[in-house]
């Protein structure tokens, strides 16, 4: 409930008299929650109101000229408890434009006190805005405007080096410049043994820099102002002579600069300049560092450390004004970041180990000027199996105990760790694991002494459990970088040599189809790990031309195994395996790169066993294993009978039906549930069946010499027979073709073992009484020989001979252990 106004003002006015002490108490007049509706008010005065509700409440500031020559100060009283902001704003008076936001400050619940001073205001009226946190409790503030007195100096119009005005050592000097760049000068005479602080102020909102410059122009340090126009170059230590100082703000107006000195710096204290690297302040080994610095004004000290110091485990602690965002970076020798971490109240380094010699450290604010405290922290002996900071980099990273175990924690979100493992003698396999809920990523950076990226990694997904572990890699003589990328907290690792590398083992990295482990063809039994859910193992086999392949897979005893066949990206087979289970199953892959990817939904540590053989090339012609895609139809069987089951990677198959010589209807009997479809084999979108198969389909009319596909979908076993009426007899009666094949042997070099070309010749002779088309199918025993015909679809007539050229180029060994067959058949088109 709103109280009364005359109830308000007198429970405001009693606190605001025993500390108003002489400037002028101002309440607040409702309404003023819009600029229009603003309380007036002149120079200094306590301001005082409510805030209640979503209320905001606005004062009318008007400045005079002779209060425009002192120097401002803010100060805000806020609601406790709660947030309170004042805003500083510029506006014209017309209702209808928006007042442009100068400065603002803002008391916390935790500190309900807040301080702007050192503001150089012109001449001119300003708004006031008070406001609240929008859940923060209501109550009553104060805002007191209080001023300082300057010094005046002539204005100047020459915007000149040459024509600077001298300055001393005295209260603030206040000037109005009436170009954009105004200059003055002083005279130092006491060097080292005196300290120079300097301060300039323009009015808030402006983008405004304080420079000095040495007697030759030279510019010796500099400082952008911030939001509330203010910039301090603070303890610079100068050599004696002539300084010029310049305010560049872009604008004529109003400017106070103010010149102190003061005694030597003490040990500790900051020295600007100090901005960059080659001016880094040198502190003593172990000294406290007090300093001042802004988000474009960076602090560097230069420190040395002895033996004393590197022997034992260092914290560096950065103190800052609270609700400050700080950095604090560990640097080279050479002024680059070695370690850096940020905080919100300060910056931690810990568990530092550092090496005798030069270190460097750089402080930087992330938003407002501020106060800082650096203080060093010994923290005792360095431990056995820890791993120790820096090592944010794979140059840092550190060496593991004999053992292979080690802890140690991040020091922020998305910290990297990084250590290392040394394999001597011969290569072996290792494995690494990484423990601890917060680690995110382990991976193998670095290998055998070159930099690389990543070369094998395991990551953890949002919701994943345990440990991150690489299996199977084989390291070779020499170093080997790892690194664990995690959020604040604590981790474990453990990296075991697992002993010399066994043959046909599936080593890693393997986790890809361009980094697949090669999957020989002559019956080698392959072993390896799939220890985690998220891992994949890739293998590799290029096939020439169809080949027959069968498979033997045998699942860990401790744990399941998914196997899926791969032709380039598309799934062709999957396998599913219980722990200890073997499947041997035999498939018809056509030309191109297949791989065979394994993975687990129950890993084990145990190994599983994988082999690939080659079908002889005689026997692949009559196994016609149907694909999944379109491209990939293969002709119906001989007997024209399908039978065949549907998994989760092929849902579908597709046939090629031969070309008829005369019309004919089509029937698909058999297994009910499974949908059919057929269609031209030029327009396979276009379903030209469109119901699904319940025992005996309707039957489809055919037309003589045109191509269909036959689409079957379904996800069971399957059994069915194709009939095409009075075409069935002569599609399924053998072949009336007598085939035979001629090498043009005269050709051939036997003595010459390299690759050679080998031709020949193959003849069809149609002994039957019809027109005749067959397709032509050949097949090399070696895969690294190729072989290929003229033309693999030949239309003949009753009686007609016909002669097909044929080419094979042989592989690097003419003479190969083995004989390599070249295989040739004739079948319906």
């Amino acid at each position: 409930m709103r109280m009364s106004r005359t109830l308000r003002v007198a429970l405001l006015l009693w606190p605001v008299l025993l500390s108003a002490q002489s400037s002028r108490v101002v309440v607040e007049r409702e309404p003023n929650n819009q600029p229009a509706q603003a309380t007036p008010v002149r120079g200094e005065a306590t301001l005082v109101g409510e805030l209640y509700e979503d209320d905001q409440d606005f004062f009318l500031w008007s400045v005079e000229d002779a209060a425009a020559a002192r120097l401002w100060t803010i100060e805000l009283e806020g609601i406790p408890g709660g947030l309170t902001r004042v805003d500083l704003l510029r506006w014209s008076g017309d209702p209808d434009e928006s007042p442009e936001g100068l400065v603002a400050l803002q008391a916390e619940p935790e500190s309900p006190r807040a301080v702007l001073e050192g503001l150089v205001v012109e001449e001119g009226d300003y708004l006031l805005g008070i406001s609240r946190a929008r859940m923060a409790a209501a109550g009553s503030y104060r805002v007191f405007l209080r001023s300082s007195p300057t010094q005046s100096l002539p204005p100047s119009t020459d915007a000149q080096a040459d024509a600077a005005q001298r300055i001393t050592e005295r209260r603030p000097l206040h000037h109005y410049a009436m170009q954009a760049e105004s200059w003055y000068r002083f005279s130092h005479e006491a060097g080292d043994q005196a300290a120079v602080t300097l301060a300039g102020h323009v009015p808030p909102g402006r983008k405004a820099e304080l420079r000095i410059h040495d007697a030759q122009g030279q510019q010796v340090a500099s400082r952008e102002v911030d939001r509330a126009g203010r910039a301090r170059l603070a303890n610079l230590m100068l050599p004696a002579g002539e300084y010029r100082v310049q305010i560049a703000d872009g604008h004529a107006g109003p400017r106070v600069i103010n010149l102190e000195f003061s005694g030597p710096v003490s040990a500790g204290e900051e020295r600007e300049p100090n901005d960059r690297w080659p001016q880094a302040t040198v502190v003593g080994e172990g000294d406290a560092i007090s300093g001042r610095s802004g988000p474009r004004d960076p602090d560097f000290f230069r420190f040395e450390l002895t033996e004393e110091w590197t022997v034992q485990r260092l914290s560096l602690i950065l103190e800052a004004e609270p609700r400050t965002a700080m950095e604090l970076c560990l640097l080279h020798p050479d002024g680059t970041d070695r370690l850096c971490r940020e905080g919100r109240e300060g910056a931690r380094l810990d568990d530092l180990v550092l090496q005798p010699g030069t270190h460097g450290l750089r402080v930087r604010p992330a938003s407002v000027e501020t106060a800082y405290r650096i203080r060093w922290e010994r923290r005792g002996r360095i431990r056995r199996g820890v791993i120790y900071e820096p090592n944010d980099t794979p140059g840092e990273a550190v060496a593991l105990a004999a053992d292979g175990r080690a802890r140690g924690s991040f020091g922020r979100d998305g910290d990297i760790e990084h250590f290392f493992v040394t394999v001597e003698g011969q290569a072996e396999i290792w494995r690494v694991i990484a423990r601890g809920e917060t680690s995110r990523e382990l991976a193998l950076v670095q290998r055998g002494g070159r930099y690389n990226t990543t070369l094998q990694s395991a990551r953890r997904a949002s919701r994943q459990t345990g440990p991150l572990r690489l299996d199977n890699l084989v390291l070779d003589v020499g170093r080997h970088i790892f690194a664990l990328t995690g959020n604040e907290g604590n981790y474990e690792i453990q990296a075991q040599s697992l002993g010399a590398v066994p043959p046909n083992l599936v080593t890693e990295p393997s986790d890809a189809p361009e980094l697949a482990f090669d999957l020989p063809l002559d019956g080698t039994t392959l072993q390896g790990n799939v220890t985690r859910t998220d891992k994949r193992t890739y293998l590799r086999m290029d096939l020439r031309g169809p080949e027959l392949i069968t498979l033997t897979l045998t699942a860990p005893h401790d744990g399941d195994l998914r196997a899926t066949v791969l032709w380039g990206s598309r799934p062709v087979q999957e396998f599913r395996l219980s722990p200890g289970e073997t499947t041997t199953p035999a498939l018809l892959l056509d030309a191109g790169p297949h791989y065979v990817q394994l993975r687990a939904d129950d890993p084990g540590e145990g190994r599983y066993e994988i082999t690939a053989a080659r079908g002889h090339p005689l026997q692949r012609l009559t196994v016609l294993h149907p694909q999944r895609l379109a491209e990939q139809a293969r002709p119906l069987p001989q007997d024209f009978r399908l039978h065949g089951r549907f998994d989760t990677t092929m849902r579908e198959r597709w046939y090629r039906l031969p070309r008829l010589a005369q019309d004919s209807e089509l029937l698909v009997e058999g297994t009910r549930s499974i949908r059919l479809a057929l269609f031209h084999a030029d327009d396979p979108d276009t379903d030209l069946l469109t119901r699904e198969h319940d025992a005996r389909s309707s039957p489809a009319r055919l037309a003589a010499g045109q191509d269909y596909l036959l689409r079957l979908q379904g996800n069971s076993e399957f059994e069915l027979s194709v009939d095409f009426g009075a075409q069935q007899a002569q599609l399924t009666a053998a072949l009336p073709v007598e085939l035979s094949a001629e090498v043009a042997a005269e050709r051939v070099a036997p003595f010459i073992r390299t690759r050679q070309q080998i031709e020949g010749l193959l003849r069809l002779q149609h002994q039957g009484d019809e027109p005749l088309e067959v397709e032509l199918i050949s097949s090399a025993s070696d895969r690294t020989w190729s072989l290929e015909v003229d033309d693999s679809r030949i239309r003949l007539q009753p009686g007609e001979s016909r002669e097909v050229a044929w080419r094979s180029l042989s592989g690097r060994d003419l003479a190969p252990a083995e004989p390599v067959i070249l295989a040739f058949a004739a079948r319906h088109a």
